[in-house]
């Protein structure tokens, strides 16, 4: 809907200008108080944007737009129109303030598309890809690969009352999900992934990392200093990757990240804080145990027998830093706790 702002949508034949601006007279009677943050003012302190209903304004539901002729249009409040012969919702004549906005939000959800967006879009969240990839790009020449599961899913999400927990917890039992990630000849070609015969490694997403990363480091701060971090690396991860409006785009790991990951304070400081993951582990004694607490804290998982020996074998080649090991026995499972964090396996998913 976006692309048909100034014009009609150049890959999808069923969308046009007068589409969006129909969408867009249902929002017509809201006021901004404020103003939003420039894009060079990104990450710092800005009065909160606030919206309010002005019933007193744009009585008829009612918009002009302007073709790229020149030719100036009136759009009324309608969902999706199509021709005269299959008009779209209308606006309930008498309507006013939040109203117009509940009866949007109702013929959204009526919209035969709008189960298959979301069942598209969740399944991109789970597999790293939709059915119709990218995931917001329904049009006539990017035609889904699995068209009769897109359809099933759609269909059974609506039948179920739009239950989300539902339609996570089928995709999430399905045998597509529980796949191996690993390629064999058959499907180790890129283009074989829309096919989905195994699961496709996939970058965590901003906040997904910072709520793993604040788990395996054992942070403990309060609700407002927990939420001031996050704020500051989503805006380090997210902010810096919008597009020229404004709007977070899919994030599938960058250079930033893993500059971050491996030169960060923030990430270095809660590897060697007191009392946090490596402290708690080095109660365990032996070099042995220790190691097995870290490997659970990070992947979840005790090393394999390989690891164990291989990650023993290197710390004992440290002798020129026997006296740091005296001063601070802790720093060899630091760095052992720091490769972790910054390991594919603990950095992507699936």
């Amino acid at each position: 809907m976006q692309c048909a702002q100034c014009h009609d949508h150049p890959f999808y034949n069923n969308i046009k200008q007068q589409h969006f601006w129909g969408v867009n007279a249902f929002l017509r009677q809201v006021d901004r108080v404020g103003m939003p943050p420039q894009e060079r003012m990104r990450g710092m302190v800005y009065p909160a944007l606030e919206l309010r209903d002005n019933p007193s304004t744009n009585l008829p539901g009612v918009v002009f737009y302007e073709k790229r002729n020149g030719v100036v249009l009136q759009a009324k409040a309608e969902f999706l129109a199509s021709g005269e012969a299959r008009r779209g919702e209308r606006l309930t004549p008498g309507t006013s303030g939040n109203e117009r906005r509940a009866e949007l939000a109702k013929y959204v959800v009526g919209h035969d598309m709008f189960p298959r967006a979301i069942a598209n879009r969740m399944w991109g969240t789970f597999f790293g890809r939709g059915f119709v990839n990218p995931i917001d790009d329904f049009n006539d020449n990017n035609a889904p690969s699995n068209p009769e599961l897109l359809d099933a899913l759609a269909s059974a999400y609506k039948n179920y009352g739009y239950d989300q927990k539902k339609l996570i917890r089928w995709m999430c039992n399905s045998h597509a999900y529980n796949l191996s990630c690993v390629a064999n000849k058959t499907n180790d070609k890129v283009e074989k992934e829309a096919l989905f015969s195994r699961m496709i490694v996939k970058s965590m997403s901003p906040e997904q990392l910072f709520e793993s990363l604040h788990t395996a480091t054992e942070t403990k701060s309060s609700k407002t200093d927990k939420a001031a971090a996050r704020d500051k690396w989503l805006n380090t991860l997210v902010a810096n990757f919008g597009d020229d409006e404004g709007n977070e785009v899919n994030f599938n790991g960058t250079v930033v990240q893993a500059l971050l990951m491996m030169n960060g304070t923030d990430l270095n400081d809660a590897v060697t804080r007191k009392d946090g993951t490596v402290d708690q582990a080095m109660k365990r004694g032996q070099p042995d145990a220790i190691i097995r607490e870290l490997y659970l804290a990070t992947l979840n998982r005790p090393p394999k027998p390989a690891e164990l020996a291989l990650i023993k074998e290197r710390m004992a080649l440290r002798p020129q830093f026997a006296k740091l090991d005296v001063e601070k026995p802790a720093a060899r499972y630091q760095d052992l706790f720091w490769a972790l964090l910054n390991s594919s396996e603990f950095l992507l998913n699936h």
